[in-house]
């Protein structure tokens, strides 16, 4: 298989995860039951070693939701972290890697550009 080949069979196994998975929402047994940290866990992790960041408070694929749906995924997802781990979180992480110039536009506002 040539490398072109190859980039877009892992394009096309990216997009079919992606559309089979972009409405799933955990029920609150599947988050008790597979979250791998509890809050005092992540206050515990060291600040200097590792770093946490944000993906949003339900996982919600962003440039399907509202402008006020997107402001709740950005922000409050910031705004809850560092008040459960008190430190600043600086960093966002796209849920299923989703976005467009009006996600990245309200998520650069308020996270820091690297």
């Amino acid at each position: 298989m040539d490398e072109g080949s190859a980039g877009s069979t892992t394009r096309c196994c990216h997009e079919a995860i992606q559309s089979r998975t972009e409405s799933f929402q955990p029920s609150v047994d599947q988050r008790r039951d597979f979250d791998l940290l509890r809050w005092e866990d992540l206050e515990e992790l060291p600040a200097d070693l590792i770093i946490i960041g944000s993906h949003g408070t339900e996982h919600r694929v962003l440039p399907k939701v509202s402008d006020a749906a997107l402001v709740d995924e950005i922000e409050e997802s910031k705004n809850r972290l560092e008040q459960k781990v008190g430190r600043a979180i600086q960093f966002f992480s796209y849920p299923n890697g989703r976005f467009d110039d009006r996600v990245v536009t309200h998520a650069s506002r308020v996270y820091r550009r690297r």
